[in-house]
């Protein structure tokens, strides 16, 4: 089934199930690997798969979306499918660490007023952090995420992003600085 690219998008915006079955046949393998490289630390198959599944639904309902005059298909769906597995490494790891937190405040359930609040101040600590973080632009805020998050080390995140040990490095120290000078902006304490 040899398409260009104008006829995939015509045939889309059409419902045509034929192509996305097509496109789903030639392309998950590829997107699978895509989404596993940025969400495997945190995500599990099921993650994965649901992370590809829904590049393709996104683009069965949004077929507009996609403009042959910018690039192909295949580069379209490449990049959709790493904006949406970063925004999946985003939630798994907030869902992390609010499993994490909420461990933290069952083993600690029979504490006094003033444990409890220092919790809800670390939590709420924990979070704005994640917020700020998030903000930075990528690869810094995936590479601070893996590292301080998911104490991954810095040849590792090396590896799974396809950079070089000593640029990982770099990044983290220029993201370790750029935090502390918010943090500071925002009368935050380190």
């Amino acid at each position: 089934m040899l398409q260009s690219d104008a006829q995939i998008r015509s045939n889309l915006l059409n419902k045509d199930e034929k192509t996305i079955e097509f496109l789903i046949e030639k392309y998950h393998k590829l997107l699978w690997l895509i989404v596993e490289n940025t969400i495997r630390s945190v995500g599990s198959s099921e993650d994965i798969e649901e992370c590809v599944s829904d590049v393709f639904a996104r683009l069965w309902r949004k077929p507009e979306a996609f403009d042959p005059g910018r690039g192909t298909i295949k580069t379209y769906l490449c990049i959709m499918a790493k904006s949406m597995a970063l925004n999946s490494f985003k939630t798994l790891v907030k869902n992390y660490e609010n499993t994490a937190m909420q461990s933290f405040e069952d083993a600690n359930e029979d504490t006094g007023v003033e444990d409890v609040l220092a919790i809800i101040c670390r939590k709420e600590s924990v979070n704005e952090l994640f917020d700020i973080i998030s903000g930075f632009p990528e690869p810094d805020s995936e590479i601070l995420i893996r590292r301080y998050y998911f104490e991954e080390k810095p040849s590792a995140i090396a590896t799974k992003l396809s950079l070089q040990k000593k640029e990982v490095e770099n990044r983290l120290y220029r993201g370790k600085n750029k935090l502390k000078d918010i943090l500071l902006s925002r009368g935050l304490t380190i």
